[in-house]
């Protein structure tokens, strides 16, 4: 029985051009990830493709890419493993973004 969440890392956050993005590593020890949706300040759960396009593997790569805000915001990352198991992370824009 799996009941650990996956672990989430900031790879990255970063100003690209007119948009900001934030780069997250998950990897769960027990269960293959499931589902992985991305957020600007708790607005609508978005569904975000892995990296090599299979969000398969219990590593994966995930970016949440979106328009600049017009003001402060927090992107953030949900992912969700085969056994139900959930775990977020965040970052506020613009102050930890470069």
């Amino acid at each position: 029985v799996d009941g650990t969440p996956p672990v989430l890392a900031v790879t990255s956050r970063k100003v690209e051009g007119d948009r900001v993005v934030l780069r997250v590593k998950a990897t769960d020890a027990l269960s293959p990830l499931a589902r992985a949706e991305g957020t600007v300040s708790a607005d609508r759960w978005r569904p975000l493709p892995a990296a090599d396009g299979a969000l398969d593997g219990r590593e994966e790569e995930l970016a949440l890419s979106v328009p600049k805000p017009a003001g402060p915001a927090f992107l953030s990352i949900r992912v969700v493993d085969a056994s139900g198991n959930s775990a977020s992370i965040s970052a506020e824009y613009p102050g930890e973004f470069r």
